[in-house]
C-alpha cells in the first residue's frame, strides 16, 4: 500500500519563539507534511500570532495538561493523515525527514518507525557527553532493522516516532498517567509489539535534539527516567528490559545497603569494592566504546564518573516511584 501525506504532530508545553528553528525545518523538507498540528499548553502572545498566520499550522490548546502524552493525544485524535510523525519541540528535523519516513513505509511491511536522534548543540561539553551515556537519552542506530514481538534492549523516543494512525488508537494512543516522567514512549512501543505490530528502526530518517546543558537539569531528567522505568516495569513485568532494570537497581540498592552495615561492623575493603563496582561498570563500558571506536579525547575520563552519577540518579528515582506507588497501593486497601 502507497502512502502519502503525512502529519506531523508537535507536543508543547510553551508556545514560544524557540519552536521557530523546528517550523523552519518541516517548512523546508523536501517532501513537506500535509499538516503540522502544535498542541501547546501556554503561549506568548507574539509567538502565537506568528505561527497562526501559517494555513497548514493548526495550534490546539491542551486545556487540562497532563503531560506530553496528553497533547500528543489530543494531536492524535485530530490529525487527519492515515499516517502521524512525532517530533519534540526541542529538535529540528533532517531536510529529508518525512521523505525518508515515506519511502521506509512504502518499502517495507511495517507499522512504525523509530527514527535516529542527533544532538544538535555538541558543541557543549555536557550536551555531547549524553550522546555517549551508558543510559543515553536518544537512540543512534548504525544499522535498520525490524522489532518483532519483544523491544530487547532497543532505545525509541518519541523525538522521532512515526505510526499509523489506526494503529495507534487500536492501541489506546498514548498512557497519560507517565506524566513527565519518561519511559511512556517504550510503553508505546512494546504494547505495538505486543499486539503483533512491527516497529522499523532506521539509522537514516534523523532528526536533531537540543540536549539539556546544566548538570542540575539533568540530574533531575535521568531522575524521571527512573520513575517513568518504575511505571514501565509494572505494566510490562516480563519484558527483557524490565528485568535488566529491576535486577540492576535492585542489585544496586541491596549492595549498597549490605556494604553499609559491613562498614558499621568494621569491615571496610570488600564493601569499598561494592560502592565502586558501577563506577568501575561504567569505566569498563567507556573504555570498550573508545577503542572500538578509535576516540580517545581527553575529555572522556569524565565520562564513568557522570554515568555512575546519572545511574545512581535513575535507581534513586526507580526506588522513590516503587516506594510511593506501594504506599498508595497500602492506602486504597486499609481505606476498604
Amino acid at each position: 500500500m502507497k502512502h502519502s501525506g503525512i502529519s506531523v504532530i508537535i507536543p508543547t508545553y510553551k508556545l514560544d519563539n524557540s519552536l521557530f528553528p523546528l517550523i523552519d525545518s518541516l517548512r523546508k523538507q523536501s517532501i513537506g507534511p500535509s499538516e503540522i498540528i502544535i498542541t501547546y499548553g501556554k503561549r506568548e502572545k507574539e509567538a502565537y500570532e506568528k505561527i497562526n498566520k501559517d494555513d497548514k499550522i493548526r495550534l490546539i490548546k491542551v486545556v487540562n495538561d497532563k503531560g506530553p502524552n496528553r497533547a500528543r493525544n489530543i494531536g492524535l485524535a485530530a490529525a487527519k493523515s492515515d499516517i502521524i510523525a512525532f517530533i519534540d519541540s526541542d529538535c529540528i528535523a533532517s531536510h529529508n525527514w518525512l521523505e525518508n519516513i515515506t519511502e521506509a513505509y512504502n518499502r517495507f511491511n511495517i507499522d512504525a518507525i523509530a527514527g535516529t536522534v542527533n544532538t544538535l548543540n555538541r558543541r557543549v561539553f555536557l550536551a555531547r557527553f549524553q550522546e555517549y551515556s551508558l543510559i543515553k537519552p536518544i537512540p543512534q542506530y548504525s544499522k535498520t532493522k525490524i522489532l518483532k514481538k519483544h523491544l530487547g534492549l532497543n532505545l525509541i523516543v518519541t523525538a522521532n516516532f512515526s505510526v499509523k494512525k489506526s494503529i495507534a488508537k487500536k492501541i489506546g494512543g498514548f498512557d497519560e498517567s507517565y506524566y513527565r516522567f519518561g519511559a511512556d514512549d517504550l510503553d508505546f512501543a512494546t504494547r505495538l509489539l505486543k499486539n503483533g505490530y512491527k516497529i522499523l528502526c532506521s539509522p537514516d530518517i534523523i532528526v536533531y535534539h537540543k540536549n539539556r546543558e546544566k548538570i542540575k537539569r539533568i540530574l533531575r531528567r535521568y531522575f524521571n527516567y527512573g520513575e517513568g522505568f518504575s511505571l514501565y516495569r509494572i505494566r510490562h513485568p516480563l519484558t527483557f528490559l524490565s528485568l535488566i532494570v529491576t535486577l540492576s537497581a535492585y542489585g544496586t540498592i541491596i549492595g549498597y545497603t549490605l556494604a553499609a552495615y559491613f562498614i558499621y561492623k568494621g569491615y571496610i575493603v570488600i564493601p569499598l569494592l561494592v560502592y565502586l563496582t558501577p563506577l568501575l561498570i561504567t569505566t569498563l563500558y567507556h573504555t570498550l566504546y573508545s577503542v572500538l571506536k578509535k576516540d580517545f579525547r581527553l575529555e572522556k575520563v569524565a565520562y564513568p564518573f557522570l554515568d555512575f552519577v546519572l545511574s545512581l540518579t535513575s535507581i534513586m528515582g526507580i526506588f522513590y516511584m516503587d516506594v510511593l506507588m506501594f504506599y498508595r497501593a497500602l492506602k486504597k486497601i486499609f481505606k476498604k
